[in-house]
């Protein structure tokens, strides 16, 4: 089992949640190893996301000038949608 896949297993019933929203964090994972190579259980994995985002939103603004605060709000509440959905799908 991967360290994502972990990371999505319900540890009570060990039913993994939909293989969409783990294919999403393995694409995330792979994103960020190619940027900043680290362990997923390091100080260094936190690190590495803050540092990833801080400079997609450079990359926003020099870009796009897309609103930072409007993009997490987006992006926050299509994550939220998607866990909601798996949650649905796999029941109580």
């Amino acid at each position: 089992m991967s360290e994502i896949t972990y990371y999505f297993t319900n540890e009570e019933s060990n039913e993994s949640i939909s293989e969409s929203l783990i294919a999403k964090a393995e694409r995330a994972r792979r994103v960020l190893d190619s940027y900043n190579p680290c362990s997923i259980n390091s100080e260094d994995f936190d690190n590495g996301i803050v540092d990833l985002m801080a400079d997609l939103f450079h990359l926003m603004n020099q870009q796009t000038g897309l609103d930072i605060d409007q993009v997490i709000e987006t992006a926050r509440s299509h994550y939220e949608a998607e866990i909601a959905e798996s949650a649905y799908e796999t029941g109580p």
